[in-house]
């Protein structure tokens, strides 16, 4: 059954990437004109086993299949997507297709399939917009109709995408997500003891990494989440580590292993003899063996034990030699050929030294060539006068030389980088540590700096205050917001202090309010100054609040009027310092000079205005009446009551806007009912200037032949059979109308749709009237909502929804806190009144009533089982022997029966029972376990067997005790 979805806000997007699993990649590309909203449906192979004593049904979920899609686009046909779609079609490229259905919440819903695009048709004519219709066939779910948190965008620097120092490194010891990492030389278990710089991979908090180091010995790092960091050789490195394969022993490449054999390394074979020992061994020779003379015998005292050498002084020859000798007294004097002696030493005489080397005393003013030797030396690009030093850029094409560019230092200290060409300054870049500018204004701007850079600080004036300077602020400063939690005013101070708030030289109230409530209203307390003069404490002080509050109040002279009093003791000074005028001892009355009352018929003789506004009611002559304030805007208006049901008003005029020239403001006019005028409205005040329908038309142009164009869109409104009906049709085309919209005299409406011929194709009837009330406001339901013909668990009631009549899922692993797995309905009649039934997919029913609200945990309000009847046709079971009656006696007998009430009864009205918990230990089969409903319950089909096999043999007892018994009667009998 295919999952359903609205169609608000659905765009379908199309992939390249079959590996890609995000509705958000970068990859995808949205398939624009969408004229239809595709669906796909998948169905699934189920398979039904017998459980539980043959009483109870499983289905288990085989293979799925997915359904073919189809989707329609307004064709435009050198548009780059439907290019790529329809090249997709001509190629059979197999392409991925992202069906992304909503945003909301942070979350989005989605579906991705990947397979072919297997054909397309084009539809269309003069009369139609060309659309085009796609078939995709999948050939794999990525994933099927699912919501989750939507991405969020990255920025430069997060996860280190884009950090280069300036913006800052990612560091952390464990990475949330992929990124680009630094480890630091401090960071724990940093193996290199350097900074190294990498990528982290984290799959499901499962860390890898693999780095290297910044700087210094190039050294390769990787670890995953079972190791510490190992070390990873370069070519270079392993190459001093190991032996290379192209290396050979004796010939014999190290591809493999290898076998030396006495030919392979020149060696004797064990079967060769030496004087007639074989050398499988070690072997001694003696001198008898080969003939020779024993070591033990002497050459001129010297043993024979080794080689010996025999020196002139061995033989008596010391003092002799063979060739004419230098003696050491003529210090090289008695030398045949002195020149000859130098050359064969390769020693120069001082002459040839002087030609050939620099002489140290001269500092290098004997070099050939200046510039060469400074070319030799690496430092041709240092140049000197007594005006600067200059060192050179390399020259344009990278070769050794003087550029364009110098770093030059003048005599007076001045620095920086110089065209030798045109002797201009460059700027050092700010990404260089410099300003990019040479002037004051350019550097701050480059800098970023605002006007408030060049502003000295101070505490009055032009000036940046500090804050802990004493500062007078003389400008108007407005701040739009400011809450304070908890303020402290010269709480340090060591001397008397306080706060001033109004304004010293202008005359004005100031006030302090304060909040308590936490509604957001203006104040819930004021206390305000008004009045005063230049003598100290003579203002008005007033407290505006539900109630003052004061500890003791004693006073020596009449209560004033600041204190709630009238500062006097005679009633006219009271009335006087009440600012009582003399109204206030005049009596009520309708006319002449009494004090009228609100519900008097009062005749007004005098000219009377009204503070709240200028109101003037002058009978006798012309005059107005002027509502609203002149000096503030807000809107003024006038509330008509005239149906006696206490509204806030029938109808209402009111004017808003408006500017110092008089007529400039807007008058709207609200009642619903209608507005009657005697004459009709003029087309020139966006009237008809008519009051029936056919003047109406002929003053505007729109007869009754007329054909009014809205866009691309014809609507013409005629009769059929007596109905009153609005023709549809795209403007241009032919009279067959595409739609009809009825009017029935019952109120009800039927729309038709037809397509070219004039064939009805659609139709749709709106009914006013739901469960025979009329007029009431409706919401049309689609497949999908409160659970209406969805299927396979797609609806699941959303968080936070009011009460509601619905089809409700738990979802096929049961993982909602408040709904059992299984799928069922609940009806509510108000906020927290709701009563849910499920069926399990164990066809077990659950059902529960809930007086909070309808996701309340199953864990706090648990469902209730009902009691399935037990399976006993023959034709259902597979019977495997007989039980035994004497197990289920058994079973009885352990169980503990108890007398209790239940927590939820407010009665406390005593029961009987057992506990499932404890029969639990005695066979599982007796309860239902709390993981879906949240407490545990009794299955009676097992206990009701197991209690009639119990009666069953505890009556096979009897039997055969009865027996005993009559045999023991007849005993007895025999024996009297």
């Amino acid at each position: 059954m295919a999952d359903i979805q609205l169609g608000n806000g659905f765009s379908l997007y199309y992939n390249a990437d079959l590996g890609n699993r995000t509705p958000q990649g970068v990859g995808n590309v949205e398939v624009p004109y969408l004229i239809t909203m595709p669906t796909f449906g998948v169905s699934s192979q189920t398979s039904s086993f017998q459980t539980y004593n043959e009483e109870y049904t499983t289905v288990l979920v085989g293979g799925k299949s997915v359904d073919d899609m189809q989707f329609t686009v307004a064709y435009v046909a050198d548009l780059s997507p439907h290019v790529y779609l329809d090249n997709a079609v001509l190629n059979q490229t197999e392409i991925q297709m992202i069906l992304y259905y909503t945003e909301q919440d942070h979350k989005v819903t989605f579906a991705i399939l990947n397979g072919n695009l297997v054909s397309s048709e084009i539809n269309g004519d003069t009369n139609q917009v060309l659309s085009k219709t796609y078939k995709f066939v999948t050939t794999d779910m990525v994933q099927n109709l699912i919501t989750t948190e939507s991405l969020l965008p990255v920025y430069q620097g997060d996860y280190g995408v884009g950090s280069n120092g300036i913006v800052p490194q990612y560091t952390t010891a464990t990475p949330v997500g992929n990124s680009f990492s630094k480890i630091p030389a401090s960071q724990p278990g940093n193996p290199a003891g350097a900074d190294m710089m990498g990528v982290s991979f984290n799959d499901n908090n499962v860390i890898s990494n693999i780095a290297v180091t910044k700087s210094g010995t190039l050294s390769l790092f990787a670890k995953n989440g079972s190791t510490a960091w190992t070390r990873i050789y370069t070519a270079t490195q392993m190459d001093d580590r190991y032996t290379p394969l192209s290396r050979t022993v004796n010939g014999k490449p190290l591809t493999g292993d290898i076998t030396l054999t006495s030919t392979d390394t020149g060696s004797v074979p064990t079967s060769t003899k030496v004087n007639g020992k074989t050398l499988t061994g070690d072997i001694t020779l003696t001198s008898a063996d080969t003939g020779s003379v024993p070591t033990s015998t002497k050459v001129n005292g010297k043993a024979l034990t080794g080689d010996i050498t025999l020196a002139k002084s061995d033989v008596g020859l010391s003092n002799v030699t063979n060739d004419a000798q230098l003696k050491i007294a003529s210090n090289l004097s008695d030398v045949g050929n002195v020149a000859t002696a130098r050359t064969n030493l390769g020693v120069l005489s001082s002459t040839e030294s002087d030609a050939k080397y620099l002489i140290k005393s001269n500092n290098l003013s004997d070099l050939t060539n200046t510039d060469t030797a400074k070319i030799n030396l690496g430092i041709s690009y240092l140049i000197q006068n007594g005006t600067w030093t200059q060192m050179y850029s390399p020259l344009a094409d990278g070769s050794l030389g003087r550029g364009d560019y110098a770093i030059t230092i003048t005599a007076n200290g001045d620095w920086g980088s110089r065209n030798k060409n045109d002797g201009t300054w460059k700027s050092l870049l700010v990404s260089n540590g410099g300003t990019g500018a040479n002037t004051a204004a350019g550097a701050r701007t480059n800098l970023g700096l605002g006007s408030a850079a060049t502003v000295n600080t101070g505490t009055s004036g032009g000036t940046i205050p500090l804050l802990n300077g004493a500062n007078t602020w003389s400008g108007s400063n407005t701040f739009s917001a400011a809450t304070f939690t908890t303020a402290s005013f010269g709480g340090s101070s060591t001397s008397s202090t306080g706060i001033e708030i109004g304004s010293i030289t202008t005359a004005g109230s100031a006030y302090v309010d304060l909040h308590s409530s936490g509604t957001n209203n203006d104040y819930d307390v004021r206390i305000i100054s008004s009045g005063g003069s230049s003598t100290v404490g003579q203002g008005n002080l007033s407290i505006t609040a539900n109630t003052v509050q004061l500890s003791t109040l004693n006073l020596t002279n009449a209560l004033s009027i600041a204190n709630g009093g009238t500062g006097s003791t005679t009633a006219s000074d009271a009335r006087n310092n009440l600012g009582l005028g003399t109204a206030a001892t005049v009596n009520t009355g309708t006319s002449g000079g009494t004090v009228p009352l609100l519900n008097g018929n009062n005749t007004w003789s005098g000219a009377t205005t009204f503070a709240n506004g200028q109101t003037v009611f002058s009978p006798n002559t012309a005059g107005g009446i002027e509502i609203g304030c002149m000096t503030a805007p807000g809107a003024a208006y006038i509330d008509l009551h005239s149906s006696g049901t206490g509204s806030d008003y029938d109808v209402r005029i009111r004017a808003d806007g408006g500017s110092s020239t008089a007529g400039g403001g807007t008058l709207t006019i609200r009642a619903d009912g209608g507005v009657a005028l005697s004459a009709p409205l003029g087309i020139g005040s966006g009237g008809t200037g008519a009051n029936n329908v056919t003047d109406a038309r002929n003053n505007l142009g729109v007869g009754e032949l007329s054909n009014p164009v809205f866009g691309s869109m014809s609507i013409r409104a005629t009769s059929s059979g007596g109905l009153p009906l609005i023709n549809l049709r795209p403007y241009g085309t032919d009279d067959n109308p595409k739609t009809q919209i009825y009017g029935l005299a019952d109120g009800t409406c039927q729309i038709h749709t037809f397509d070219s011929s004039g064939t009805r194709k659609r139709y749709f009837f709106a009914d006013q009237y739901r469960h025979g009330t009329a007029n009431l406001d409706r919401t049309v339901i689609t497949n999908g909502d409160f659970g209406l013909g969805a299927g396979s668990g797609s609806y699941i009631t959303p968080t936070n929804h009011g009460p509601e009549n619905s089809f409700i899922s738990g979802g096929g692993g049961g993982t909602l806190a408040w709904c059992p797995s299984g799928a069922g309905w609940q009806s509510s009649y108000g906020d927290n009144r709701t009563g849910q039934m499920i069926i399990q997919p164990n066809t077990n029913v659950a059902f529960r009533w809930v007086q909070a609200s309808s996701e309340t945990a199953i864990t706090t309000t648990p469902y209730t089982l009902l009691q399935n009847a037990g399976t006993s046709d023959i034709n259902f079971k597979h019977v495997n022997g007989d039980l035994d009656v004497h197990e289920s006696l058994s079973n009885i007998e352990q169980m503990e029966f108890k007398r209790f009430y239940y927590l939820d009864d407010e009665s406390e009205t005593e029961r009987r029972g057992v506990i499932a918990q404890q029969i639990e230990q005695i066979d599982p089969e007796y309860v239902h376990g709390a993981e879906s409903t949240g407490k545990m319950t009794l299955d009676l089909n097992p206990l009701i067997m197991d209690s009639l096999a119990a009666i069953k043999c505890l009556s096979t007892y009897i039997k055969e005790q009865q027996t005993q018994i009559d045999e023991l009667k007849a005993l007895i009998e025999s024996l009297k």
